[in-house]
């Protein structure tokens, strides 16, 4: 119980009037980083939460239900959508890695990495889940500010993520009678973000406040969620967040 109670201690805006109680929400990517953050928001909600990711957090969350899942495995995937009892609400896609570099410094295992993970599993989660889905409910797609911008690098990285934002554009008109929602977040101070990142750098984007927590970036994504927008977009110029009630073109 000692995570949950320091959870309640956090300025969950919303949470704390059990937005979600009732609702079974499935998140990828959950045991660490803005998953995780998100997980416990939600947790705080009233939700009931299930978390696919290839390991088990160091500090789970009483009552969440954790799968070991390496959701690149069409099998697995499968498999672990089947153990799954309640109807999903929410399915939030968020798994994800990084590998930094240019366009031809890049390697065939980032490539095959990233594509898989980034990309390719989204549609594994989302082909498998489709029979658990309940009437109307809600798919969001993690993506990035790279998704947007197409940065040299991480080249490979924002390529898969622009390929999310084309994803989720075509899941959209593909299902149209589900809530289809897309975040693409900016700088945040995860594990993945600080992969490849000096000291130096990082200290600079905390000192001129382009480094958002997972918890703040958990927190906009909650906003997404009880809205009515379609899309969370990170503006590098600004340096907001901003809801939008369309999609980006990626």
């Amino acid at each position: 119980m000692g995570s949950l109670k320091r959870f309640c201690q956090l300025p969950v805006c919303m949470a704390s009037q059990q937005a979600f109680r009732g609702k079974h929400i499935l998140i990828t990517g959950a045991a660490a980083g803005i998953g995780y953050a998100l997980c416990r928001r939600l947790v705080l909600a009233g939700a009931t939460v299930t978390v696919f990711d290839k390991a088990r957090p160091v500090d789970p969350f009483v009552g969440v239900k954790y799968h070991v899942v390496d959701v690149t495995d069409s099998r697995e995937s499968a498999h672990a959508i089947e153990q799954v009892r309640k109807p999903i609400n929410i399915l939030i896609n968020n798994a994800g890695v990084m590998r930094r570099g240019s366009l031809f410094k890049a390697t065939e295992e980032d490539w095959d990495c990233l594509f898989g993970v980034n990309l390719k599993a989204q549609w594994l989660v989302l082909k498998a889940a489709r029979s658990k889905l309940a009437r109307r409910a809600t798919l969001v797609f993690v993506a990035s500010q790279h998704g947007m911008y197409l940065p040299s690098d991480p080249a490979l990285y924002a390529l898969t993520k622009a390929g999310v934002i084309s994803f989720v554009r075509l899941v959209a008109n593909t299902m149209p009678k589900y809530r289809v929602k897309l975040a693409c977040p900016g700088p945040t101070d995860t594990e993945l973000h600080r992969m490849g990142r000096t000291a130096v750098h990082l200290a600079a984007e905390r000192k001129t406040g382009k480094l958002c927590s997972p918890d703040e970036i958990a927190q906009h994504i909650f906003r997404l969620l009880v809205s009515d927008a379609c899309a969370l977009l990170y503006d590098r110029n600004s340096c907001r967040y901003r809801l939008q009630k369309t999609f980006p073109c990626s």
